[in-house]
């Protein structure tokens, strides 16, 4: 069994905890404080200071510009752009499955589900999350509607990780929008308000730029097998 982690801590030893210098009978001399001549030192020391100000304006310089060249990733993609949402109840995603219902799911999915293969940020395949996610809800949803029709068809292991990974996915987003609450029964719907929302098309854009394949539609892993997109 690995030990538990601790803390970082400078290293110290027995021999110099309560050293005092003043006490050690090593030593024996102390070097006096020369006296310069202050004049003569300065004029050989400062060709010297501004040779290394420049050189070290010239390093400092190209590395800044080194790294505003690369590519950087913190999670999230480069289409940055947010917009102004006021949200109104939608039933298409929320009634049992149709025809019509899965059409409008299907929009939400660019080509090749959310996977991509970009050099600078994603060399090796991956997915972006928030497709992962509607992944996951739209699983759920189908679950819900077969569970009360008593069809045996659900994948309790599937479900079991789509509630999980929604509810991660919701909190690593952490939307921070305001919505104010009806003062005549203390809640709130959440519809009618503005939100600053991420700009959903342009990830759609950036997904299907990058795209690793040209499947379409969103996947529901309820019947068969059928891997996590």
């Amino acid at each position: 069994m690995a030990s538990e982690a601790k803390p970082f801590l400078p290293r110290t030893t027995d021999s110099n905890e309560d050293y005092d210098i003043e006490s050690d009978n090593s030593v024996k001399f102390r070097s006096p404080i020369p006296e310069y001549d202050w004049k003569r030192s300065c004029i050989q020391i400062l060709p010297t200071f501004f040779l290394a100000s420049a050189l070290g304006f010239f390093l400092g310089h190209n590395s800044v510009t080194s790294l505003a060249s690369k590519p950087t990733y913190g999670g999230l993609l480069p289409p940055d752009e947010n917009v102004t949402q006021i949200w109104e109840h939608n039933l298409t995603f929320s009634q049992a499955p149709t025809a019509e219902s899965e059409a409008a799911w299907d929009s939400y999915v660019p080509p090749g589900r959310g996977f991509i293969h970009q050099p600078d940020i994603a060399p090796f395949i991956s997915n972006i999350a928030v497709f992962h996610q509607l992944h996951c809800f739209h699983t759920i949803l189908n679950a819900y509607y077969a569970a009360q029709e008593e069809l045996d068809i659900i994948r309790a292991g599937y479900v079991r990780h789509c509630f999980d990974y929604v509810r991660r996915g919701i909190m690593c987003a952490a939307d921070t929008n305001l919505e104010v609450v009806n003062p005549a029964n203390h809640t709130t719907n959440g519809w009618g308000q503005k939100k600053i929302c991420r700009d959903y098309g342009a990830v759609i854009e950036y997904a299907t730029r990058w795209a690793n394949s040209t499947d379409k539609g969103i996947v529901t892993g309820l019947t068969g097998h059928q891997d996590h997109p």
